[in-house]
């Protein structure tokens, strides 16, 4: 498969809750994204989630790490991002 050439690799950790608990984990994923903010997004819409506390987007080629806080998606918004690699849902302890 061919990536364009446009889109960088971002690895994307989203967290629900900040600060998380002692058991939450990341939901976690690879996506190719024009920007980090795209990556952001798009890894929210596969995981369906609209809202987050805290979300991190790491550029594997660049070394540069994007935080944002309090991220809101609206359902209308299009994702620019094609599937990078593997998504990771780690469920919570009980």
């Amino acid at each position: 498969m061919h990536m364009d050439e446009s889109l960088s690799r971002f690895d994307v950790a989203i967290w629900q809750m900040w600060p998380p608990s002692e058991c939450e984990m990341p939901l976690i994923g690879v996506v190719n994204a024009p920007d980090a903010a795209a990556a952001a997004v798009g890894m929210m819409r596969v995981f369906g989630v609209t809202t987050a506390e805290h979300v991190a987007a790491s550029d594997q080629a660049r070394r540069f790490v994007h935080r944002a806080y309090g991220v809101r998606v609206s359902e209308e918004e299009p994702a620019l991002v094609s599937s990078g690699g593997d998504v990771y849902a780690d469920a919570a302890c009980e």
